[in-house]
């Protein structure tokens, strides 16, 4: 090291190793490295809820939480025994870098990674027999141990790309969801119908594998699925056997609805008519009974028996034309006649003429009508 790069190192006066920009929205972000090496003797920024790792030949070296660190051969411990930092190089000067790759790692939740599983998964069950699907969909998760997500995304994929983190999380995911939908024998309806409680069920057993990963998943979307063309064929055939049986219900239905409405017809055409014979009746009785009447003057006259009041409409018209407003005089005069005549010879079917209340007990005795004076 020359005495400027020693001074500069001795005062932190190196150039800081970092990101200046918000990585935030990143889940794998690699760090340009100048010479693609690493200096020692040089600040190291990791930025909040991030972890930092440097890598060899795919395998990690030294991994540094967030804040601020310095980069020397005691603070790198793996990366020293791997390159012998603690030595001299060949010329006896003292190292200065390394070669290697840094990544930055996430540890904040990840939501709706898609998915698609490449396997098929079989199943035999009772209701559907043989099948196999395929579901595509979007997974949720947080990383819970860094260096060990990163070393199982390494195995697939040595040197990551921002472009191909997707790619690699897609890969990251194809075991542990296939383990998972494995666990349990589940029938096609759960990929179409239920696939609420489908989702539920699988996420303790794919923890079970992704937690091995250093990853927790809290959430499972399937949202399609690819199937063999036997098990299509047969829910086309479910869902036509379905429709049919909705369409017999409807048609019976409709019968019954109609029988009831031809009875309910059939009875209403019944009461019309009786209403009709028993109004042609009344008018009938009405008419014979009224044959002389002229109001209340009739009982003067003598012209009515109230024996042969013989129904409610003409009790009626008695009733009314006794209290009608525009008959109040004519009813005055005519119930003073009718008591003055209390003596005379007047045909009521007993004796002689007793006023208003003889029209009232005759009415009563009678035909069990109210008095025409309530």
């Amino acid at each position: 090291m020359g005495f400027w790069e020693g001074l500069r190192a001795m005062f932190g006066l190196s150039k800081n190793i970092g990101v200046s920009e918000d990585i935030s929205g990143y889940l794998i972000f690699p760090l340009k490295l100048k010479k693609k090496s690493v200096t020692l003797n040089r600040k190291l920024m990791v930025p909040k809820d991030f972890m930092l790792a440097f890598v060899s030949e795919g395998k990690i070296l030294d991994v540094f939480p967030a804040g601020e660190h310095m980069l020397t051969a005691v603070t790198m411990p793996k990366a020293s025994s791997r390159f012998k930092l603690y030595k001299p190089d060949k010329d006896g000067n003292p190292v200065e870098s390394f070669p290697c790759e840094a990544y930055y790692v996430s540890l904040l939740p990840q939501a709706n990674q898609e998915f698609e599983l490449q396997r098929k998964v079989r199943y035999k069950t009772a209701v559907d027999g043989r099948y196999w699907v395929r579901p595509k969909g979007e997974i949720s998760f947080v990383v819970k141990d860094a260096t060990l997500f990163l070393a199982n995304i390494l195995e697939n994929t040595p040197k990551i790309k921002v472009s191909k983190v997707d790619k690699a999380m897609n890969e990251f995911f194809q075991e542990p969801i296939y383990r998972a939908l494995k666990k349990k024998n589940y029938t096609f309806s759960s990929f179409r119908e239920n696939v609420q409680e489908l989702e539920e069920s699988i996420l303790e057993p794919l923890n079970l594998n992704s937690l091995k990963k250093g990853v927790e998943v809290f959430r499972v979307d399937i949202e399609s699925v690819s199937a063999c063309k036997r098990i299509l064929k047969k829910e086309e055939a479910d869902k036509l056997a379905e429709q049919e049986k909705m369409l017999a219900q409807q048609r019976r239905e409709l019968e019954e609805n109609s029988s009831i409405f031809k009875a309910i017809q059939q009875s209403e055409d019944s009461q019309k008519q009786s209403l009709e014979i028993l109004n042609q009746i009344v008018q009938n009785d009405t008419t014979e009974s009224n044959d002389g009447w002229q109001g209340l003057e009739s009982f003067s006259k003598g012209n009515i028996n109230l024996k042969e009041i013989g129904s409610q409409e003409e009790y009626e018209q008695i009733r009314t034309q006794f209290h009608s407003g525009s008959q109040t005089s004519q009813c005055s005069s005519s119930t003073e006649s009718a008591t003055n005549a209390k003596d005379s010879n007047v045909q009521t079917g007993t004796a002689k003429w007793g006023g208003i209340n003889e029209v009232n007990e005759s009415v009563k005795t009678n035909r069990h009508y109210v008095d025409l004076d309530q």
